[in-house]
């Protein structure tokens, strides 16, 4: 015989797919302590960990032996899960730039090298804010005179 959902079933499986999503994204990495993906690879570490929940919330449905529910609502369930979880990753991106704007939650780097692969690095490191890293300085050797990357030399 077919079941249906009720509302505390419906409960039940809400509970359910987000305590799963949570711990899919975990595993995927996306609550690690680093500092930032780039947002693509935000969003496909999100399309994955929303797709493995899809599958996963399914083969549930399937085990509980559930078949009368809409097909249209996993589709709708990822749809709003990637919406608002890429909102508030925005928001909580903005958040972080501003407070790395005013000097807070800073790192202090320092660069190793006097060529340009120095200045690359520096250049990189200080252009995108949400890194949280500051370049104090360089470490070259005594002799290295007549170099173009900027003060302080350590």
């Amino acid at each position: 015989k077919y079941k249906q959902l009720d509302q505390v079933s419906y409960l039940f499986f809400g509970v359910l797919l987000a305590i799963s999503q949570v711990i899919t994204f975990w595993l995927l990495g996306l609550y690690s302590p680093r500092r930032f993906l780039s947002f693509l690879g935000e969003i496909g570490v999100v399309l994955g960990g929303l797709v493995l929940n899809i599958l996963f919330s399914i083969s549930i449905l399937y085990f509980m032996r559930i078949y009368e529910f809409s097909r249209v609502l996993p589709m709708l369930y990822g749809a709003a899960i990637l919406v608002f979880i890429l909102a508030g990753h925005n928001l909580f991106r903005r958040f972080i730039l501003r407070r790395r704007e005013a000097g807070h939650d800073l790192k202090d780097v320092i660069i190793i090298g006097s060529g340009s692969i120095a200045e690359r690095t520096a250049r990189v490191v200080e252009s995108d804010k949400l890194f949280g890293l500051r370049v104090l300085g360089y470490v070259v050797e005594q002799k290295d005179e007549g170099l173009s990357i900027p003060e302080p030399r350590l």
